[in-house]
C-alpha cells in the first residue's frame, strides 16, 4: 500500500510539473500493472494551468473530493493530495474515512469532520503512517502536505521505520554497542535461529508471493529493506540461502507445481529444510556440459541413474537437488 501511494506521488508530481491537477484521484482512476507499476488514468476532469480556454469547476468524485474542491475554491496540486490521502485511508482500512448516505452528507463531513484515525480501525498500521494519512487529509491547506516530494518522502520512511523496529526488537542485546562481537557458540546459534526469525517476521525473501511465504513487497520497500540491514550489518538471511533460494526456491517459484510451491518453499524460507546441490561427478567437475547421470520418467517418478560426487554442504543438509539429462 504504501508503495503504491509512494508511486502515485511520483506520477501525479510529474503531472503537477506539467500544470496538470488530475481532480480525480481514487482507486478506480490507479492502475496496477506488473511488478508493482501504476499507472494514473482518465484525465478527462483534470485542470491545466497553461490554458486560456473556460474549465468547469465543481468536477470529482465526492467521497475523494477535497473541501476546496467542495467549496468551488481556487484549486492547486493539494487537492490531488488531498485525494490520495482518502485513498491511502480506503486501502489501508477498507473503508472511506467519510461515511455518509447521500452527497450532501458527504460533502458536509469532508469540509467539517475529522475522521478516525486508520490505526482505530486496524491495529497494526503504525503511528507513523497515521500521521501521514492525517496530513495528506488536512482540511486547511497550511496543514496539508505543501508539495508532493513531502508526501512521498514520509511515506519512504514510514517503511523505513517499521523496518528499524524490528531490527531493534529482534536482533541480539548489545548489537548495536560499538565493538559488539558474539562468542562463536553464540555465533552459532544465532546464524541457526536467525533465518526462522526473518520467516517469521516476513523479511526473508519478502519481495515473494504472500501465499508463498513472502511479503510481496515491491522493489521500492525491498530496496529500503536492504538498506536498513546493510546498515546494521544483520544478515538478510541464512548460510543456505544460496542453494535453498537463490537456486531451489526461485526454480520452484517460476517452474514448480503448486503443490511444490506451498510445501518446499515456506520450509526453505524457515530454514526448516537445507539444501545441496548435486551438480559434479567424476568425470564432469563442474563442466555441467558433460554430465552423464541419467533422469527417467517412470508413472509419476523420475527414476536417477548415476553419480554425483563433492556435493556442497551435503553434511548440512537433508534434501539435494540433481541436475540431470533427460529426453
Amino acid at each position: 500500500v504504501l508503495e503504491i501511494s509512494f508511486k502515485c506521488c511520483k506520477a501525479l508530481d510529474y503531472a503537477a510539473r506539467q500544470g496538470v491537477i488530475h481532480r480525480d484521484i481514487k482507486p478506480a482512476n490507479i492502475l496496477l500493472a506488473q511488478d508493482h507499476q501504476i499507472k494514473i488514468t482518465d484525465f478527462g476532469a483534470a485542470l491545466t494551468a497553461f490554458t486560456e480556454t473556460t474549465q468547469v469547476s465543481g468536477i470529482g468524485s465526492p467521497a475523494y473530493m477535497s473541501p476546496q474542491q467542495v467549496r468551488e475554491q481556487p484549486l492547486t496540486h493539494q487537492t490531488d493530495i488531498f485525494s490520495l490521502g482518502v485513498v491511502l485511508y480506503q486501502l489501508l482500512t477498507g473503508r472511506l474515512p467519510f461515511q455518509a448516505t447521500n452527497n450532501f452528507s458527504m460533502m458536509y463531513q469532508i469540509t467539517n469532520v475529522e475522521p478516525v484515525l486508520p490505526s482505530s480501525l486496524r491495529k497494526d498500521i503504525p503511528l507513523s503512517v497515521d500521521k501521514i494519512v492525517r496530513r495528506a487529509m488536512q482540511k486547511d491547506l497550511e496543514r496539508r502536505y505543501p508539495g508532493w516530494e513531502e508526501f512521498s518522502y514520509d511515506l519512504a520512511e514510514a517503511f523505513r521505520t517499521e523496518i528499524r523496529s524490528w531490527l531493534e526488537k529482534n536482533l541480539p542485546t548489545g548489537w548495536f554497542d560499538p565493538g559488539f562481537e558474539m562468542a562463536a557458540a553464540e555465533r552459532k546459534a544465532f546464524n541457526e535461529a536467525w533465518p526462522k526469525r526473518l520467516y517469521e517476521g516476513g523479511w526473508i525473501c519478502a519481495t515473494w508471493p504472500k501465499e508463498y511465504g513472502g511479503q510481496g513487497l515491491g522493489h521500492l520497500e525491498a530496496l529500503v529493506q536492504a538498506e536498513e540491514f546493510a546498515r546494521v550489518g544483520a544478515p538478510s538471511g541464512g548460510p543456505n540461502d544460496g542453494f535453498g533460494i537463490g537456486m531451489l526456491g526461485n526454480t520452484l517459484l517460476r517452474w514448480g507445481t503448486e503443490e511444490q510451491k506451498r510445501h518446499y518453499i515456506p520450509r526453505i524460507l524457515s530454514g526448516e529444510d537445507l539444501w545441496c546441490q548435486g551438480y559434479s561427478e567424476p568425470n564432469a567437475g563442474s563442466d555441467l556440459a558433460n554430465l552423464s547421470t541419467r533422469a527417467t520418467l517412470e508413472g509419476d517418478e523420475w527414476v536417477i541413474d548415476g553419480q554425483k560426487v563433492w556435493t556442497s554442504l551435503a553434511h548440512f543438509s537433508q534434501w539435494c537437488f540433481v541436475l540431470c539429462r533427460t529426453d
